[in-house]
């Protein structure tokens, strides 16, 4: 999407909540960096972005946000990111009181992976901290993508297996066991045996 975003002429910024998976991203950041958040954000805590800075120009010039992984973002980023972006225009300006300042945000990730992390929290706190559970969320509207990119031919059994994993058919210590993967992201990598 990204690639496509710059073949039309749109402006794009592209970040996710971990380095690890903003690398994966064509130009990703944090989204800590991409919004100058600190790392211990609160509600309260006001934007750290100053007007000239060049992020904050880089923002304001974006068509299009992409957030990837966003079953990890804690609501509280969540909510700071649009704290940012509404800051980032003038109080008789009319994005200053639009979500997200009125740019189109475009998130991905599976809700099936990891939640956010709350220091000391239990399983509970971590769901409560969901962007699902955010008034901001409701606004977005939600595509299902069903077909796993990530798969090569010949890996069905190991897809099968994924989406099992994900939808809680199977999680229990009997279940797992080795099973043969042929490809991994593209890459042919001969007899590999994944334990899980």
């Amino acid at each position: 999407m990204a690639t496509q975003g710059t073949a039309n002429e749109r402006h794009y910024v592209a970040c996710a909540p971990t380095g690890i998976a903003a690398l994966l991203l064509a130009g990703g950041r944090t989204i800590h960096n991409t919004f100058s958040i600190p790392i211990t954000v609160q509600e309260e805590t006001s934007s750290q972005m100053s007007y000239e800075h060049w992020q904050c120009e880089r923002l304001r010039n974006a068509d299009i946000i992409i957030v990837d992984e966003i079953s990890m973002l804690h609501s509280t980023v969540f909510h700071h990111m649009n704290k940012v972006l509404q800051s980032m225009y003038r109080a008789d300006q009319p994005e200053r009181t639009l979500p997200f300042a009125g740019k189109i945000i475009v998130m991905g990730g599976d809700w099936k992976q990891l939640m956010p992390i709350v220091n000391k929290g239990t399983a509970q706190d971590c769901a409560a901290a969901s962007v699902k559970r955010s008034a901001l969320f409701a606004d977005f509207h939600r595509f299902r993508l069903t077909k796993n990119l990530r798969t090569g031919e010949g890996q069905k059994e190991f897809s099968t297996f994924l989406k099992a994993i994900g939808t809680g058919k199977i999680g229990t210590a009997e279940h797992f066991g080795a099973i043969r993967v042929s490809h991994i992201h593209g890459k042919i990598v001969s007899d590999y045996i994944c334990h899980v």
